[in-house]
This record gives structure tokens, sequence and C-alpha cells, in this order.
């Protein structure tokens, strides 16, 4: 075969192959939704809270998908009201992270049954409810509180994440100052005291940092915050704003509208004007900031205490 054939050949070869792709193009393109460099896209982050070892995710998504997504949310959030037993309000929090994975919102790394596990980490109503029942514990005093149990929520400000380390720091740099404070008179040369609160300090903000790319645990979950101010009214106090919902020891509770947590304060060393009010501990969950500022969190907890705003 001479040279001159060999080269027709590959020539019509080559414009098959061509055809062929450019009619396959439109059907793949099709299958596959790409925001387009038009249209206003939507970015969510999710995070894995209160365990190591996964990335966090960033999607883009169009704003028909996000609006996609949120109808279900707000649909997932009606059937969670409506839901009469444990075993159902557990099938819905399992149908949600398979709703996640399709919109490909799981942290890296991690499949839909390990999701699925770390939302019933800390949730153990067979072997605790008889225990809390015995002792009749679901009074009035705990109206507002639930243990050992499943959490879901969604809310659109004031609501932040606390590490145990981040708690930690604060305690510590808190307790060294008081000490310094009422030891004054007594310490001819504070240097070594003032040093050591400056590294604790420069500590809390790296473990802070830490916390805010989920490289640590978080465990804490406060809702509203309260800070001074030297213009009138002096205190101000926000509250969070959406819904939560919890299934545990002492069944299923709920909380719509604007409420704080209830459990205790925390106030940050270094910022002593604010205050955060903690509503869960221990919590282990996934966690996706919503790229209109809102925040829907999921997993379990081992203390929840809330309390409406008034």
């Amino acid at each position: 075969m001479n040279t001159k054939s060999l080269i027709q050949k590959y020539l019509v070869i080559g414009s098959v192959l061509l055809c062929l792709g450019i009619a396959l193009t439109p059907a793949i393109s099709q299958s596959v939704m790409r925001p387009s460099h038009h249209e206003d896209c939507v970015k969510l982050r999710t995070q894995a809270c209160g365990i190591n070892g996964y990335e966090n995710n960033t999607v883009l998504l169009t704003q028909t998908q996000f609006k996609e997504l949120q109808q279900y949310l707000d649909g997932f959030h009606t059937r969670l009201n409506q839901s009469n037993s444990v075993q159902e309000t557990t099938s819905l929090f399992y149908e949600v992270i398979i709703e996640l994975d399709k919109y490909m919102l799981l942290p890296e790394w991690m499949t839909v049954e390990q999701a699925q596990s770390l939302l019933n980490r800390y949730y153990h109503y067979i072997y605790t409810k008889c225990v809390f029942n015995r002792i009749n514990m679901n009074t009035l005093l705990l109206n507002d509180s639930n243990f050992f149990c499943l959490l879901a929520g969604e809310t659109i400000n004031n609501t932040r994440f606390f590490s145990i380390a981040e708690i930690g720091c604060s305690v510590s740099c808190w307790s060294l100052f008081l000490l310094s404070y009422f030891l004054h008179p007594f310490i001819s040369n504070p240097i070594g005291i003032n040093a050591t609160l400056s590294f604790l300090t420069s500590l809390k903000n790296v473990f802070y940092r830490i916390n805010a790319a989920r490289r640590s645990g978080t465990g804490i979950l406060t809702f509203g915050d309260f800070y001074t101010s030297t213009l009138p009214p002096p205190y101000h106090y926000q509250p969070a704003e959406g819904w939560i919902t919890t299934q545990g020891v002492l069944g299923k509770k709920s909380w719509n509208g604007s409420f704080f947590g209830d459990i205790l304060r925390i106030v940050p060393y270094g910022a002593d004007t604010h205050a955060y009010y903690t509503g869960a501990v221990g919590f282990i969950g996934l966690k996706i900031n919503q790229g209109n500022g809102g925040l829907f969190f999921i997993g379990s907890a081992l203390y929840t205490k809330i309390q409406y705003a008034y």
C-alpha cells in the first residue's frame, strides 16, 4: 500500500471519529449539570463536626439545584415533625444523607454508609431510655432538654460551633488572669504570668483557626449570643432563628422560631464583651454552610437544652 492511500484512509477514519464526537457531545453535556458563566451559583460548604479524618467539601450549585435542595430540606422538616416513632425518625435521618450525596455534599472521602453511622454515634435509645424512665427525669425541670439524642436543625443566624480545645484555652486564660488579678499585690514581677497569658491567648487563636477549618473535633453548638455596648441599650441579646428537632431518651422535642441555648454561657478570653449560649454538647455530625447565610446541621448529641426567646 502506498503512502498516499494510507494518508487517505487515516483522513477518512479521522473524519468519522470527529462526526461521532460532535454527535455525542450534546448528549453527554445534557447528563451533567454545570452552571454557566452567566448564571448565578450558590456555594455550599460541608464540614464533618466532632470527628477527624475527613476533608471539607465545597460545591457550586445552580439556582435551580439550590431551590430543589431547599425544598427537600423544608419537606424533611415537615415530615420530621409528623414522625411518630423512633424508627421513622431514624429513617428520615438516613434518607437525608442519601439526598445530600446526590448533590455531592458529603465531606470528601466520606461514603453514605459512614455518614449514616456518624449520625447515631451518641444515640443509644434502647439502652438509655429505660434508665431515664426509672428515675423519672422527664420532669418540668428538663422540659426543654434531651439526652443521647439525634439532632437536626436549620438556622439563619447567630449559630456557632466551638471545639473543646478552644474552650479549654479560654478557661485556662481566664483562670490565670483571675489568679494574677488577686495575687497582684503579692507579685513583684508579673512578667512570667503575662507571658503565659499571651502564650495561651495565641494558642486559643490557633485552635480557633484549626476549628474553623474543621481539623479538630467541634463538640459544642451555641445558639444566640449576647454583647455589651457603650451606646444605649447597653445589653444586646441576639437569638438564633430557625428550627431544631431532637429524638432522644426524653422523647421527641422540637423548637421553632427564635431561641437561645440554655446549658451555659461561653465567654472567649479576649472577647469579654461577647458571650455565646451553649445549646448542645458532644455533637457529632455534618454541618452545611448554605450560600444564603443559612446553616443546616444533622447528627447526634450527648445533651441538648434550648429555651425560647421572649
